[in-house]
């Protein structure tokens, strides 16, 4: 799993190659939960990434009303919204990463900011880093929202502005060979969505499970071709 994920150098078209896809570290997690079937741990996420958006949704609302109530209609209202429903039938991993991750990065960054003590706002600190890092892979650009959500909790609570910051740090160190080896490239590569690549490469080869690994791209390749967790899993781990 390993080897196949995080560690690698991979080819990227002819001559060409560029680090592994920072997404990987997210499939490596999911495919450890299972190192004889990584599937395994794929399809129990896509089957239980509403329930656990939820309880994010849930929990994050407890920092803004106690009304039972309020917190279960909207926590459902999130969860069951047909965004996330889409994703699921999609087994659109990553997005789901992503949906399932934001309320808690909220919630965690909250905390950090309004802890009665320093030694708190690290420990809240240190879980919301590492959901970051797993966050920024999955979807680089509410990764970056949070950083500036963090920046402006710094700005309300100014005793926190010390601490806040390295929120980013094990999100960015995860992105920075991707994003450095990509701009000397080119600079739209960087930028751009991998998960959209199939939309401008011949559909054969979209299709194609091992020409989606070397071209570095998660499970859905595009809006006609999607691959189920198990099928996109048996594409980047062995």
């Amino acid at each position: 799993v390993w080897s196949q994920t995080g560690v690698n150098v991979l080819p990227f078209l002819a001559g060409i190659d560029l680090p592994s896809e920072p997404a990987n570290w997210v499939f490596s997690l999911f495919g450890f939960v299972s190192p004889n079937n990584p599937s395994l741990g794929l399809s129990w996420f896509v089957f239980l990434a509403p329930t656990l958006a939820f309880f994010g949704a849930w929990t994050l609302l407890g920092q803004v009303t106690q009304k039972a109530w309020l917190r279960n209609s909207l926590g459902l209202l999130y969860a069951l919204s047909p965004i996330t429903l889409g994703l699921q039938s999609e087994a659109g991993v990553l997005e789901l990463v992503s949906v399932v991750l934001v309320p808690w990065i909220v919630f965690m960054l909250l905390r950090t900011t309004f802890a009665y003590s320093t030694a708190r706002s690290w420990r809240w600190l240190a879980l919301a880093a590492l959901a970051g890092a797993a966050l920024a892979p999955a979807a680089p650009i509410p990764f970056v929202l949070s950083v500036l959500f963090t920046l402006t909790l710094g700005v309300v609570r100014p005793k926190r502005l010390a601490i806040l910051p390295w929120f980013a740090l094990p999100g960015v160190a995860i992105l920075a060979p991707w994003f450095a080896a990509t701009m000397e490239l080119s600079p739209l590569m960087a930028v751009s969505s991998s998960s959209r690549l199939g939309g401008y490469i011949p559909d054969s080869y979209a299709l194609d499970p091992c020409f989606s690994m070397r071209l570095l791209c998660p499970p859905r390749l595009n809006s006609r071709h999607t691959l189920t967790p198990r099928t996109a899993s048996k594409s980047f781990l062995p």
